[in-house]
C-alpha cells in the first residue's frame, strides 16, 4: 500500500474509531534505501497495458531516466521491479476463476 495511502487509511480509522487494519499494522519493514524501489513499483503498476500483463522494460527504463538514477540503481531498479511484478501477477492469476465449460442446453437447442 502506497504510504500516501496507509497514512490516510489510519487517519480515517482513528477519526470513526475504527481499529486499524492488521495489513498496517504488521507491515513489513523495509531496509534502508529500499522504499525506492517500491515506490517506483506502485508508481509503473500504472503502466500496465492490461491487467494482467507485466510491467514494460522500457517504462523501468524510462523511470531510472526521469528520475536520473545511476547505472548501479537502474540494475537494482530494474532487478527489483521485476521481482515484485513477478510475484503480484502470480497472486492476481491466481484469483482468476477458470471459464465454466458450456452447459447442454434442453432439446434441439446447443447439441
Amino acid at each position: 500500500m502506497p504510504p500516501e495511502v496507509e497514512s490516510k487509511t489510519i487517519a480515517e480509522c482513528l477519526r470513526f474509531k475504527e481499529p486499524i487494519p492488521d495489513k498496517i499494522l504488521n507491515k513489513p519493514n523495509l531496509f534502508l534505501g529500499l522504499a525506492l524501489y517500491l515506490n517506483a513499483w506502485f508508481e509503473l503498476d500504472t503502466e500496465r497495458a492490461e491487467a494482467l500483463a507485466p510491467i514494460k522494460r522500457s517504462s523501468i527504463f524510462e523511470y531510472a531516466r526521469d528520475y536520473e538514477l545511476s547505472e548501479e540503481q537502474t540494475d537494482d531498479l530494474l532487478y527489483y521491479i521485476n521481482s515484485m511484478d513477478t510475484a503480484h501477477l502470480k497472486r492476481e492469476r491466481a484469483k482468476v476463476k477458470p471459464p465454466k465449460p458450456p452447459r447442454k442446453g434442453r432439446r434441439g437447442f446447443g447439441e
